[in-house]
């Protein structure tokens, strides 16, 4: 008997927690979403931005003192505040299409706990949330890794990639996104550095990945109102989203 997909999220988390990788099963039809979510300025203002992926077009920074001392104070000396309508639009996701969410995130476990406090009061769907075990000294590409067990765990399921600019989710999500093609069928990335990513950063980070999971124009946003109420590539986007994307671009 298969277990509920609550049960399943919440088992893929635990395997990633204590194994070093899964087998891939063979490529079926995507039959539920799963919404994969940064936390730090994706749905969470903590102000944690690095300058190197907007300057060298690369994540392999080896040390992001910003990040640490912005997730870690943030956590545990005040309540940051949720970036407006985020929950809302997650919370339509998945009463819409019954999406899974997990929420990965590189601060460090003992925030986990204050991480847990802040979704539930906030408003968010409930979902497995996955933090660095490496902090304060993570590997360059954490996130690559477990992005690629949870999509090798959940070969069933279209994934949708929620994350900001702030630092390397860009580059992150383009590369898994190309790697797994049929998997990742859209990616949002929510603009805090406006004046430092220039588009030749997304043109090269998302080149090879598809238009519908992937286009400059629509899947940029600065306000949860910019996202689609649909997670369909095919269903029609809000026309401020796509005027707010244009503008930008112009």
């Amino acid at each position: 008997m298969n277990p509920p997909p609550a049960c399943r999220l919440m088992l893929t988390a635990l395997a990633l927690l204590f194994t070093s990788g899964f087998t891939t099963a063979a490529d079926t039809p995507h039959r539920r979403w799963i919404v994969v979510s940064d936390i730090d300025d994706t749905i969470k203002n903590t102000g944690v931005v690095s300058d190197v992926p907007a300057r060298s077009g690369t994540d392999a920074h080896p040390l992001r003192y910003g990040h640490l001392a912005g997730s870690f104070f943030g956590g545990i000396f005040h309540h940051p505040d949720a970036v407006p309508g985020m929950a809302a639009r997650y919370q339509l996701w998945k009463k819409q299409h019954q999406a899974g969410f997990i929420y990965l995130s590189k601060s460090p476990l003992l925030l986990h706990h204050s991480l847990t406090n802040f979704l539930q009061r906030e408003g968010f769907p409930d979902g497995p949330i996955l933090l660095n075990p490496q902090c304060p000294l993570p590997s360059p590409r954490y996130k690559d890794a477990a992005l690629r067990k949870i999509l090798r765990a959940e070969p069933d399921a279209a994934f949708v990639f929620v994350g900001d600019s702030g630092e390397g989710d860009v580059e992150t999500y383009g590369r898994i996104a190309g790697e797994f093609p049929r998997a990742v069928r859209r990616v949002f990335i929510r603009e805090v550095t406006p004046l430092n990513d220039p588009p030749l950063r997304y043109t090269r980070a998302f080149a090879g990945v598809s238009g519908a999971c992937w286009d400059f124009r629509a899947n940029l946003f600065t306000d949860a109102a910019q996202l689609p109420a649909a997670l369909d590539p095919s269903a029609t986007l809000p026309a401020r989203h796509v005027q707010t994307a244009q503008a930008h671009r112009r």
